[in-house]
């Protein structure tokens, strides 16, 4: 699965819905419904927040491969994470 590369931020707002657009202008989709605003930002962000999730993961495979018990249960939840994100 591919998808327009982020980072991704509102674009023209209405009433009832809010545009996603990236940096350089491509739609990426409209959110509708209540809460618009919060959805739109929360939208707008996963592109930033998986890379955020992919760094963090590196961190706590590393964190495994030492001994650290807690990072391969938090590694698990993060690899689940992205891959419902990369529509795996």
């Amino acid at each position: 699965m591919t998808y327009t590369p982020g980072p991704w931020e509102i674009g023209t707002e209405t009433e009832f819905r809010t545009q996603v657009r990236s940096l350089d202008g491509h739609h990426i989709c409209y959110v509708e419904g209540a809460p618009v605003d919060g959805n739109a930002v929360l939208v707008a962000a996963v592109t930033d927040l998986l890379l955020a999730c992919e760094c963090a993961l590196e961190y706590l495979d590393e964190a495994d491969r030492v001994g650290i018990k807690w990072a391969s249960t938090s590694a698990a939840g993060m690899r689940t994470a992205i891959a419902k994100a990369k529509g795996a």
